[in-house]
Parts: structure tokens; C-alpha cells; sequence
């Protein structure tokens, strides 16, 4: 791995630069709920956040006492990070500096590794090198993956975790590494459950004797997700969303599981093609996935049932969730660990110059948004027109013009010479 870092390290520097250079300057509830976790444990030394609840609507309340209503694991995995820097006498908590360092170390640094695994599986199947450097750019750059490597939700880590789990499998290297991956991911967003069961059923039909090791790689993970949940809320089955203390949250997420009720057309269309929160109206790229199905399908059968298996299983679960977008932010979030198997399908894709086009002009909305404020107003069903565009027309971006057309003119130039 260290190999194509070396000799991808002119992408390697795009992509943190970029990541690093717009960073947003506020933060939402959902952020908030898990930072405050994490603050709440080095500074009070207790899994309520009572002290810092104010700061979020996102938070569950049991027994007289606040806590985050998030999976824990993105905010276990910070508090060594803030414990240090609270010895070294850094101020405490809420400070806007915290939130950036751990967006980097938990967000956009998770996406640059994930990225290069990406590359190394398609370069793994045969794809063609420079092909595997276009998802690799068109992944990281061109799609919500983009923006939510700005913050510190918990998608892209997650994401990172299940595909370098799958990648173990696929190898056979180590399956008792893949399952702990697989455990972390689980205690970061409750969603990829399943996606545990669908590995399983890929080792079954691979290499069954070994699905034992994977079993067993889970196992640390729920122990501390059991122990957490029993401190918390008293019964190691229970989590936050069964306490939710804002009554809206807690009525709808009391409706099937959690707010996971009947598959809903209307929200597919919405998180889809439509201009509200469509997968595909930002990152209108992504339609070549479908051209690659054929050559996917005829060459790696397994693994494309277990790619369309996840795939199908997001959509299908942000579409009937109550709350799709998931608050005032870009893009379904919902539907992030999957993408890494969704622009697979893209590699076995023909590379036409239509490809590059959709490519650049999915960048383009991608980086207005991310240049502007990828906070998006819920009730504005238009958001890019009226709310980005009008915020772009006015000049009001996140960095000066000038730092802006000098990133533009580095990443063309830095882009061109690595696809060269």
C-alpha cells in the first residue's frame, strides 16, 4: 500500500490540500450530538453529554440525563485525539479548532486511504490504470464523498472500514481483520448492519471455512457497543434513538424501525434524479455505472451480486426512511457507504469523452456547493439554483476569489498531470 501511495502521492496532495482548504466554518446538530460525546468523556468523564446539550437537538434523554442519540464509534475513536490535547493545555471544549482536526483525521484522511483501495481493487480486476486513476479523481472530487469528508459525521470512515473489509475477503488475506472492520463500522452508523450479513453470505459461497475468523473479528466491536449501550440507557439492546427528547424526532422515529417504514417512490425520486437531493443530479457522472453491469456482471459474478446487493439495500433504506437528506446537508447521506461499490461498476464502463464531460461537469456542482456552504436549506427543493447559485452570485464563498481561482488552476494542472 505504501508503494501506491509513492507513487500516487501527486494525488494524495490534491486531495488533502483540497480537503483541507474548505473546510466549512460551522457545524450542525448532527456534528455537534457526536463531538459533544466526545467532549463530555475526557472533560466530564461520563457518556452523558448534560454539560454540552444545549449545543445539539440530536440527543436522547434517559433517567434525568442527555446523551448523544448517535452511534458511539466516531466519537470513541476521537477522545484519545482530544484527551492529548487537553494535557498539552488546549482550552476546552466547544472550540471550532477541534471540529476541523478531527474532520481531517476522522473524515478526509479516511477518504484519501479509501480512495487508493479503490484504485488498488479496480487495478486488482483488470481495469486499466489510467481508468482506475479517473474513479479514483472522479470518486473523491465528484460526489458527495467530497463534502462529507469535510465534517465530522462518521460516513466516510465508515465506508473505508466495509471496503477495506471486503477487500480482505476478496484476497483472503486476513478475515479475522475484516470482521473487526466490519464491527467498527457497525458501531459508527447502525445502517450497515446488514452489510455485515451480506459479507458473510460472500465468504459462504468463497472460502466457508473461514467465516468462523470473520465472526470472531466482530465480536470486540458489539462488546463495546453492549457496554456503552448498558452504561447509557441500562440494557445492552437499547440505543439512543429509543430515547430521542426532541418529540417530532421521537414520534417519527417510534414509526417502524426507527422511522425505517414502506419503501417510499417519492423519496427515491428525491434521492435519485431529482434536484432536492438526487445521488445523480449532483454527480450526474454516475450513470456510467450503468454501462458497466454487463462487463461487471460476465467477468466477477460474485462479486457483483454482492456489490448490487448493497447497493440496492441503501437505496432501498433511504427511501423509506422518514427523514431522507438527513438534516441541512448535501447529498443523501444515507447512501455513502455504499458508493465505493457503486463506482466500481463505472471502471468496467467505456472511457468516452463523455465520461470526462460528466466527470468535470459533476465537479462543478460538487465544488459550488462545497466552495459556498454545503448546508442546504431543508424546505428549499431547488437548493443548487436558490440557494447555492444565489449565494455564488453574490460572492459569497467560503474562501476569497482569489485563493479560489489559484486552488482551480492547481487542481487542473495537478489533475492533467496525473491522468497523463
Amino acid at each position: 500500500m505504501f508503494y501506491l501511495f509513492q507513487k500516487n502521492k501527486l494525488v494524495l496532495i490534491i486531495l488533502f490540500f483540497s480537503y483541507l482548504l474548505f473546510l466549512p466554518p460551522t457545524s450542525d446538530d448532527n456534528e455537534r450530538s457526536r463531538l459533544a460525546l466526545t467532549y463530555s468523556i475526557v472533560d466530564t468523564h461520563t457518556f452523558n453529554i448534560d454539560k454540552y446539550e444545549k449545543l445539539t437537538i440530536d440527543k436522547a434523554y434517559k433517567d434525568g440525563h442527555y446523551y448523544t442519540d448517535k452511534a458511539p464509534g466516531i466519537s470513541l475513536l476521537a477522545v484519545p485525539v482530544y484527551a492529548v490535547l487537553r494535557i498539552f493545555n488546549f482550552p476546552p471544549a466547544p472550540k471550532p479548532a477541534y471540529r476541523y482536526i478531527f474532520a481531517v483525521l476522522f473524515s478526509a484522511i479516511p477518504t484519501i486511504i479509501l480512495v487508493f483501495y479503490i484504485y488498488k481493487f479496480l487495478l486488482s480486476i483488470t481495469i486499466e490504470e489510467k481508468t482506475a486513476k479517473l474513479i479514483l479523481i472522479a470518486y473523491s472530487l465528484a460526489t458527495i464523498a467530497f463534502p462529507f469528508s469535510l465534517v465530522f459525521y462518521p460516513y466516510q470512515i465508515v465506508s473505508l472500514y466495509l471496503f477495506i473489509s471486503f477487500f480482505l475477503i476478496f484476497n483472503k488475506n486476513n478475515y479475522f481483520y475484516s470482521g473487526l472492520l466490519c464491527g467498527l463500522a457497525i458501531i459508527s452508523d447502525y445502517t450497515v448492519i446488514p452489510v455485515f450479513l451480506y459479507f458473510t453470505v460472500y465468504i459462504y459461497c468463497t472460502n466457508k471455512k473461514s467465516i468462523g475468523k470473520y465472526l470472531t473479528g466482530i465480536i470486540p466491536s458489539l462488546l463495546i457497543l453492549g457496554i456503552y449501550n448498558k452504561l447509557c440507557f441500562g440494557n445492552p439492546f437499547l440505543i439512543g434513538y429509543n430515547y430521542e427528547s426532541v418529540s417530532q424526532f421521537r414520534s417519527e422515529m417510534s414509526k417502524g424501525l426507527f422511522g425505517i417504514t414502506t419503501f417510499n417512490f417519492n423519496n427515491f425520486f428525491k434521492i435519485t434524479i431529482s434536484s432536492y437531493r438526487g445521488l445523480f443530479f449532483y454527480s450526474p457522472w454516475l450513470i456510467f455505472v450503468f454501462l458497466g453491469v454487463k462487463t461487471f456482471y460476465s467477468t466477477y459474478k460474485k462479486e457483483f451480486f454482492l456489490f448490487s446487493t448493497i447497493i440496492i439495500y441503501f437505496f432501498i433504506l433511504c427511501a423509506s426512511y422518514w427523514n431522507i437528506n438527513g438534516g441541512e446537508i448535501i447529498g443523501p447521506r444515507i447512501l455513502l457507504p455504499m458508493l465505493p461499490f457503486l463506482v466500481v461498476f463505472a471502471g468496467f464502463a467505456k472511457k468516452t469523452r463523455g465520461l470526462y464531460l460528466l466527470i468535470l461537469l459533476s465537479f462543478i456542482i460538487i465544488f459550488s456547493v462545497v466552495s459556498s456552504d454545503i448546508h442546504l436549506p431543508e424546505g428549499e427543493y431547488n437548493p443548487l439554483i436558490n440557494y447555492t447559485m444565489h449565494m455564488i452570485l453574490k460572492g459569497d464563498f467560503l474562501r476569497a476569489p482569489s485563493i479560489i481561482i489559484l486552488y482551480l488552476l492547481f487542481l487542473f494542472f495537478g489533475v492533467k498531470k496525473y491522468l497523463e
